[in-house]
């Protein structure tokens, strides 16, 4: 009678417990990959810096970039923004030698794969290179990590005692610039000089490189017009400024294709008898009475929404006797904040993951490279970034759907592709390139070593990590290990389990426009091997307000003032451009009025064809 009763009291536990508990999906980023289209503010900056930079991306250009988006958003980054900025600045103003120019273009030309290998060789991990891409399209890397690595870097610099005890990528870049610039003194020369100018930085590069590592971005992009001369890019980019007229006021946007885990676990719920939906209509309704903006509107959404918007005076009472009209509102609001900092969380032990894989990796996988002397935590996300890019770029170049564009599109013309949002969806390949290459994100084989693990690819390797960490974390209840771990809240309901890959399309007017795509993409996850367990891709199409650039006023030319392609010289190779006394034989030249004073016009039919002919003539 007691095992009977003791039965039903457990029972009756597991039903209550499970009653309290709700079903919820872990979702961190872990890779985004996106086309910007050349009518965006963004995407005309990062096309234009691929089209004259290649992998070389100038200090320059992300201080531009820092500055327009600083211009345009404000939000929670804003503050770490801002001090990136002065950072960056700090740091070209400093630069009387231009070491820390040359020196950010080498580290992002490595970021970015190192270009290709020299002939007859392939792969091998932790050897580096400095080359640009012969490919018409590449994957680039982005985002914050570029900055964060700069300045760990830098610090590693400025507090080591001796050349010897520089991290391995320092050593690596200081001995091609020393190869290609500064060959007339010694390495250890070079470096003394690296100690001298960062001194001035050393409090902001404190600061920076105090920073954590954020999530892997990339970039598909046209690549620079290799083996073309500098007159024959000017050309390509005054082409690029001729189409600004006929771009302007058509869509302009971009493509994201997100891989994100998915691991399912259960939490505790929240006694909220409100759906999300019926909260969400709070919102709404103050938009329709005009007590928000569409802008607040719009950033109803986990990635966007802000602290500050929970806190908007507009939607709390007026006074203490006021009704409290939008208080479901705000609670929508709070449960978007809860779902962000969630996202934050999973993403951060995504981010941990990976850089503890290879810092506890690299001695095995390049043990004639790396030693202990290294500082392996910044090394192992350097190769890491270094590692998918080459790759990716690699996948690209293999690629019959490359191949297939190989002949009909001149390396000058590929940009057209990217003029707006319409020519991106539109496009014969891009779309499908971008399946191409999620599909070689999660099933590349691991070359990282001789041995692998039974085919398995390296992003799959680090999702059994990330899984494994979880199972690790589930069910602790010791304060001190809930402190050190970001996932403190995985402590009981049902043991988590990693998700069935899952391809979500978010609804909009440009995403039937690649239909194809999304339909390519299911295609590979069905095939074998199909995508690992574990992770959800997101396919958005997001449309933004269409950007032309002023016209330049013409402005007398500074011969002080050094040029972008000067950084890649080192100043040494100073081009003194003599002015023509020829016209420009361009047909935008040929359309204007100063054109047809020339003696040249009049050499022409349509000078034959003009009044002013047939009177002389006559």
């Amino acid at each position: 009678m007691f095992d009977i009763d003791r039965k039903i009291i457990i029972f009756i536990y597991i039903i209550i417990h499970m009653y309290k508990h709700i079903s919820a999906v872990l979702s961190g980023e872990l890779f985004d990959i996106v086309i910007n289209s050349l009518n965006s503010k963004y995407g005309r900056l990062k096309i234009i810096s691929s089209i004259t930079h290649g992998i070389f991306s100038p200090l320059s250009k992300y201080i531009i970039e820092l500055e327009n988006i600083m211009a345009d958003t404000f939000d929670d980054k804003s503050s770490k923004r801002t001090v990136r900025l002065q950072f960056l600045k700090e740091c070209l103003e400093n630069d009387t030698t231009q070491l820390l120019q040359l020196f950010f273009q080498y580290l992002l030309c490595w970021l970015n794969g190192g270009g290709d290998k020299p002939s007859n060789t392939f792969y091998r991990p932790g050897v580096y290179n400095f080359s640009q891409y012969k490919q018409k399209l590449i994957v680039t890397s982005s985002g914050g990590n570029i900055i964060t690595i700069f300045a760990k870097l830098l610090k590693n610099i400025a507090e080591s005692t001796s050349y010897d005890r520089l991290t391995f990528t320092n050593k690596e870049i200081i001995e091609e610039l020393h190869r290609r610039y500064f060959s007339s003194g010694s390495r250890e020369e070079l470096y003394q000089m690296f100690k001298i100018q960062l001194a001035v930085l050393n409090p902001m590069i404190k600061i920076i490189s105090e920073n954590n590592f954020s999530d892997f971005d990339y970039g598909l992009l046209p690549n620079i017009a290799m083996n073309r001369t500098s007159k024959e890019i000017a050309d390509i980019m005054q082409e690029i400024e001729g189409a600004d007229e006929d771009i302007t006021g058509t869509q302009a946007g971009f493509v994201l294709l997100r891989v994100k885990t998915n691991i399912n676990y259960t939490k505790l719920s929240e006694d909220n008898d409100i759906k999300p939906s019926v909260l969400k209509e709070n919102c709404v309704e103050a938009f329709k009475k005009h007590v928000i903006d569409q802008t607040l509107l719009n950033r109803l959404i986990p990635q966007l929404i802000n602290q500050a918007d929970l806190d908007d005076p507009r939607l709390r009472p007026m006074s203490e006797s006021a009704p409290d009209t939008y208080a479901n509102c705000r609670k929508y609001i709070k449960l978007l904040l809860d779902k962000k900092d969630l996202i934050t969380k999973a993403t951060r032990n995504n981010i941990n993951t990976i850089v503890n894989y290879f810092k506890e990796n690299l001695l095995t996988i390049a043990p004639h490279i790396y030693t202990t002397a290294d500082d392996l935590e910044l090394e192992g996300i350097i190769f890491y970034i270094n590692y998918n890019v080459y790759h990716l770029n690699e996948a690209i170049n293999k690629s019959t759907i490359y191949d297939s564009i190989s002949h009909s599109h001149p390396p000058e013309r590929v940009w057209r592709d990217f003029k707006s949002l319409n020519s991106i969806t539109e496009s014969e390949y891009l779309p499908k390139i971008v399946a191409h290459i999620i599909n070689m994100f999660l099933n590349y084989p691991d070359d990282t070593s001789q041995s692998r693990v039974s085919g398995k690819s390296l992003t799959k390797k680090i999702l059994d990590k990330i899984f494994n960490n979880i199972l690790e974390q589930y069910g602790k209840t010791d304060s001190v290990s809930k402190r050190s771990n970001e996932l403190d809240f995985l402590t009981e309901g049902i043991k988590p389990t990693m998700g069935k890959s899952k391809i979500y399309p978010v609804p909009s007017n440009f995403i039937r426009k690649i239909q194809s795509t999304i339909d390519e993409i299911r295609r590979l996850n069905q095939s074998t091997p199909g995508y690992p367990s574990g992770i959800n891709i997101i396919l958005n199409v997001i449309e933004t307000e269409s950007y032309s650039p002023p016209r330049p006023t013409k402005k007398p030319r500074n011969e002080n003032a050094s040029s972008s392609s000067d950084a890649l010289t080192g100043g040494k190779n100073k081009i003194k451009r003599k002015k023509s006394r020829k016209p420009r034989k361009t047909r935008r030249y040929r359309k204007t009025s100063n054109y047809r004073k020339t003696s040249n016009f009049r050499k022409t039919r349509r000078y034959r064809k003009t009044r002013k002919y047939r009177k002389t003539s006559n």
